[in-house]
């Protein structure tokens, strides 16, 4: 099959000379044109409107996560009800999600967060994230306004 087709690419065979009842003979220069079968196929290219991948605080800044550092822990803890945000919330990748998630059980273990509320003294901390938005959703919206959708 795959004989026949370069066949077929390739075209009828070509003559190299014609020759006339002229004593004279006239050549026909013919390109030497290869057909290349690998220089067909797809090239494999980016999807332009896949989301970029999403960075999240500790990889981009190479923070690394510790159970004693409460004043961290508590930004990744709901204030009314001491639940830890999800992921989709915090925006964090899944491994430092769950790393935060442990840290945060081994503190309470420890005594050094409480269980049911996050602790007054760190209600004016600097916001991380919104938690009352979807961080992931909104990534993707913004790729969807770079290329024009």
């Amino acid at each position: 099959m795959r004989k026949r087709r370069e066949e077929f690419l390739l075209g009828p065979p070509k003559r190299q000379s014609v020759t006339s009842t002229c004593s004279s003979t006239f050549t026909k220069t013919v390109p030497d044109v290869q057909y290349d079968p690998n220089g067909d196929r797809p090239k494999q290219i980016n999807d332009p409107y896949l989301p970029a991948p999403q960075k999240c605080i500790f990889c981009t800044n190479n923070i690394k996560i510790d159970f004693r550092n409460t004043k961290l822990l508590s930004q990744f803890i709901s204030p009314q009800t001491g639940f830890v945000f999800n992921q989709r919330i915090t925006g964090l990748c899944y491994f430092k999600q769950v790393e935060i998630e442990k840290a945060i059980l081994k503190a309470r273990r420890f005594n050094l967060m409480p269980y049911k509320w996050k602790e007054t003294v760190y209600l004016d901390d600097p916001k991380l994230f919104n938690p009352y938005e979807n961080n992931l959703k909104k990534v993707v919206h913004a790729e969807k306004e770079k290329y024009g959708h």
